[in-house]
């Protein structure tokens, strides 16, 4: 991993500085995903220039908001293997859940010493298996409930009927 790059908005001189206030707007709105059909370019010294794609138009759009803002900002690279911590903290789990899935099998992970170590790709991979497997299991929960007549009628109402009672066993 390099070191981070770190630019302090002071060292602009006061007219670029006033040019990315007067777009702070549209620069927030570029970094929310809100400004369809935007591009965002970068113009090299000899004129060519490149459109950047939406993903990192986003990011460079969000560190210039922040620079319009006077806030300094850095910029890093991202480790591509995780320690179980960090995976856990991208994963919003515990380290010692992340442990038991790394030893279960269902997230691999190489050993460096007693440590484990997950690629990034492989914890943002079960993210989004989690993710998905939570959403499916809510619309099974939805679908369980419309069945039983629960979105029927609303219970707050003097008179309406609600989800059929259960016959005691």
């Amino acid at each position: 991993m390099s070191d981070p790059t770190v630019f302090d908005p002071h060292s602009l001189p006061q007219r670029a500085l006033a040019a990315l206030h007067a777009h702070r707007a549209a620069l927030t709105e570029a970094a929310d995903g809100e400004h369809e059909g935007s591009t965002l370019s970068v113009r090299f010294g000899d004129g060519d220039s490149v459109d950047l794609p939406p993903a990192l138009a986003r990011v460079v759009a969000a560190a210039l908001a922040e620079v319009a803002d006077g806030h300094a900002v850095e910029v890093r690279t991202v480790a591509e293997e995780l320690t179980t911590q960090e995976a856990a903290d991208l994963l919003g789990v515990s380290r010692p859940f992340v442990v038991k899935l790394v030893d279960g099998g269902e997230l691999p992970a190489r050993r460096v010493g007693t440590h484990r170590r997950l690629r990034r790709a492989d914890v943002l991979a079960h993210r989004e298996r989690m993710r998905a497997a939570t959403a499916e299991a809510l619309q099974d929960l939805t679908d369980d409930a419309q069945a039983l007549g629960f979105y029927d009628a609303d219970p707050r109402m003097p008179g309406a009927e609600g989800p059929p009672s259960a016959a005691p066993a």
